[in-house]
Formats: C-alpha cells, structure tokens, sequence
C-alpha cells in the first residue's frame, strides 16, 4: 500500500524542513519545492525527500498527493498553491500543520523576539540528557542532531520554536510555554509594538490551563505585561543564584546566552529535571549552527557566522564577542534583511553596531513575499549614517570579490599594527575576529571566504 504523500512548497525554510522531517519519519511520502537551491535542500534530496529547485510549476502538483503545506511567505497566487486548491486537495500553512501536532503532543513552546534557536536548542539537550526522550522541531541545525534541525523522539514530549512572525505561534497549544523577550520586531506585520505585545498575550492565552508559563523578568516589556497575562507565572533572572551557577558552567559568550540558559533551566526544573543533569547538559551545549558559530580562517583572522539581524540581537552578539575576546579587532560583516525592517529600525540599526571596530556592509538581502519595493532604504545609506556618527569609513560590498578586498585592507592595518606593538593595551594587538552576521544568505559568502583563505 503507498504511504500518503505531503508535499511541501518552499521546503528549504528551516522550519519547513524540519517539519518534512518529522512527516518522513512518522511514515509519510515526502516531497517538495524551493526555488534556490541550498544545504537544506541538498541535505533534503540525500535523505531520500525529491526537492524540485527553480520556478514554481503547477504540473508538479497532482491527485496523488494528499497534503500540501506551504510557507507563509508564499503569495496566493502561486501556481502550485493555486493548482492544489482548484484540485481540491487540503492545504496548510507552515504553522497551521505544526499546530495540528502540538494538540496531540505534550508541548514545550520556546517564543520571544530574541534567544528562540538558543533556548529550544537548551531546552531540547537538557530533557534529552534527563531522558524525557523528546521530539524536537527547532529553527537551527544542531551537531547533537546529527547537524539536522530535527530530532523524533520516543515520548509524548514535543519540543518547538514558536515564531511570532504573521502570529504563527496563534496556531500552537503547548502544555508549557517560554518567552524570552519582546521587542519590536515583524512590525512589517503588526504595524506597532502594540500589537506585538497583544499578540504575546494571546498566544500565552493558548497554553493549557493547568500548565506552564516561564517568563523573562529582566526583560522589561514583558513583566510591564504581568496583570494582563490571566494565570500563575514562572519568572526567571540573570540575577538569581541559579544564573551564577549556570555562569560557571556555560560555553557560549554573552550575557543574552546567559539569559537564555537561565530561562531553559527554570523551565526544566519546573518539568521536574534534577539541577545537576541541567548544569550538566548546559555545560557541554556549544552553540548552534549560525549562532556565533566558529567557521574557519581567512587571512589569519578567526570567522564566526551568524544568524543577527535585528539591532537587539546584533548589540548582544556584539557584546559577547567583546567580552570573549576583549583584545582582539572586531570586524563586523552585517548583510541587512529585508528592507521594511531597516527602515522602520534604521535609527536602532545606525547605533548597533558601535562595539566592532569595523564593519562591512553587503547589499540587503530581499526577502521573497516580503520584499517592499522601497529603493531609498539601502546599505549606501546606512553606511553613510553609521560612517558619521563613527567617523570610520564603512565599505559596501555587492560580490564576494570585493567583500575579500575590503577584509585585506582591515586585515593588513591589523597586522601592521600588531607588529608595532606601539600602544599598550590596544585591542589591536592580539589578531581579529570576523562576524558574517545577517539572516539572509551571508553563510554562503562565508564559505567562498573560508575555501579560499587568501
């Protein structure tokens, strides 16, 4: 008998293959779209999942298949959308099927506008370590899932990453929930932080009445929301005596990361796991893919990739590279995602990058489904607002080329420097550190820059 075939459009989404994967292990066909092609999809089609790269064609979609689950940033008008529903066949989108399964599993649900990947990866490892045997579906690659953002488990326990993004997380019913933060983010969405903290609240609404809500105290939008949030709270903070024993315990640099273990750790203590198999799976988590993840050399210069892509997140990242690395150049690589978001936090933006040394820009990623057509939000003009209030020049790069050239000239000033050794103390004389940070495609000019390392 023929296993039920779903079919996935817009399959090389990190969600969306992570939810392929779960439906190829539970039993199902599974096949699906993209139209570029990426280690995702590469990774998909060696696992046995046919990926179709390139322009969308309805004639992939037929009667046989009895799913179809689609990307939320798929326009309507998509011929392979378009074609499955005139064929009649149920259609959902990401978020609407990854709800369907935290109905029938006892879920954990990790949201906030910051930390999300980092903490469900946290939260995954540590009921993995206590043998609670989860299932997880997460917005990052992990090496303890055999470098997969998916791991099947063998309990009821369903581990995800909730995404506010369009209000996806609206469509998800945990058992447990944790928010790390809120912030202004998605406004190309919500329109206003109002609505934003409006939606974290309904989607607190969903969790089961007898269970759990962890909650962030330190971070001050959500505790202004404690009186509207109608059940019991678990709060966490840095400046508990728990967050000094994860402090002597944790790899990964920065206060937001001890932020985000402290918050995993309250929520599986209140899961009911021992203190000493938390302190034991948070020291040995050391980090993700594309958060602050060590990559290779290029010129001498250590490289970091990572996902940033918000002013918030680049701020902490920033900081923790600072407080890790304290004598070394900071030579920030920033790829800005989606232009409504540079434009509605450009003032936050101009001012985030002020801990590097340096920065590099790339042309802005454009995003599809999302992308506005606004041209006077740019990379050029950041860089001229950032090169004003630093009084440093702020190079543009539109190719790797030229990307290498602008590294050269920071690296060599370095080096000289270095060779010198003119100024005691300067944070110069001890090598550089490279952080390619956005969300968009920069990983790939990561690995052009590390392959040839000239």
């Amino acid at each position: 008998m023929d296993k039920p075939l779903v079919y996935f459009i817009g399959i090389g989404g990190i969600g969306m293959s992570a939810l392929a994967r779960w439906f190829r292990a539970n039993g199902y066909d599974v096949a699906g779209s993209d139209l570029t092609k990426s280690s995702t999809t590469e990774e998909l089609a060696r696992e046995g999942i046919a990926v179709a790269v390139g322009a969308h064609d309805e004639k992939r979609i037929t009667k046989k298949i009895a799913r179809v689950i689609y990307n939320q940033a798929i326009p309507l008008d998509n011929p392979e959308l378009r074609r499955a529903k005139e064929l009649g066949l149920p259609c959902s989108t990401y978020p609407q099927a990854l709800g369907e399964l935290t109905k029938i599993y006892r879920t954990v649900a990790i949201a906030g506008a910051h930390g999300k990947s980092t903490t469900t990866s946290m939260v995954a490892l540590i009921m993995q370590r206590a043998k609670l045997d989860p299932t997880v579906i997460v917005g990052t690659k992990l090496k303890e899932f055999g470098n997969k953002n998916f791991r099947r488990g063998g309990s009821d326990h369903l581990v995800i990453e909730a995404d506010e993004w369009k209000a996806s997380f609206l469509n998800y019913f945990p058992f447990a929930a944790l928010v790390t933060n809120i912030d202004r983010e998605h406004l190309d969405f919500y329109k206003n932080f109002t609505a934003v903290k409006r939606a974290f609240v309904r989607f607190l609404e969903n969790v089961h009445p007898y269970g759990l809500v962890v909650l962030n105290k330190d971070d001050k939008n959500l505790f202004a929301l404690r009186k509207r949030i109608k059940r019991p709270l678990v709060w966490y903070t840095t400046r508990s005596k728990e967050a000094d024993a994860i402090k002597k315990n944790i790899q990964i640099p920065g206060e937001h990361n001890l932020s985000n273990a402290t918050g995993a750790y309250t929520l599986c203590r209140a899961l009911g796991v021992k203190k000493s198999v938390i302190l034991s799976a948070i020291s040995h988590y050391t980090g993700a893919w594309r958060r602050s993840e060590f990559r290779g050399h290029f010129r001498g210069a250590d490289v970091y990739d990572d996902y940033g892509h918000h002013p918030t997140e680049i701020k902490a990242t920033l900081a923790g590279f600072k407080e890790k690395f304290p004598q070394k150049k900071l030579i920030c690589v920033f790829q800005p995602h989606q232009r409504e978001r540079l434009k509605i936090l450009f003032k936050d933006f101009v001012s985030a990058f002020d801990v590097a040394d340096e920065l590099i820009l790339l042309e802005i990623y454009s995003v599809a489904g999302r992308e506005e057509t606004d041209t006077k939000t740019n990379s050029e003009k950041l860089a001229h607002a950032v090169a004003a209030r630093r009084n440093i020049n702020i190079p543009v790069c539109a190719t790797i080329k030229e990307l290498k050239n602008a590294l050269r000239l920071s690296l060599r000033a370095t080096q000289a420097f270095s060779r010198e050794r003119s100024v005691a103390g300067s944070n110069l004389t001890n090598g550089a550190i490279v952080i390619m940070m956005g969300a968009g495609n920069i990983n790939e000019w990561t690995d052009k820059l590390i392959i040839s390392n000239n």
